[in-house]
């Protein structure tokens, strides 16, 4: 990905603002989302998250109720 949003921003020679590089890596990340893959195993996250809380003690975050 930071290769892409370089590639991407790379040709800009005049930076106006801190407020334009941020969009113009922001517009290499969605440059570069087309090439990202999904992690194996994405469904079992929260099962392994909630294993891992429970092993260290770790409190489960609060949940907000509308």
């Amino acid at each position: 990905m930071i290769e892409i949003i370089r590639d991407h921003a790379g040709r800009v020679k005049c930076w106006e603002s801190g407020e334009m590089a941020l969009r113009w890596a922001a517009a290499g990340m969605l440059a570069a989302e087309a090439q990202f893959r999904r992690v194996q195993g994405h469904r079992e996250l929260p099962a392994l998250a909630a294993a891992l809380q429970r092993e260290l003690g770790i409190p489960a975050p609060a949940t907000v109720t509308a």
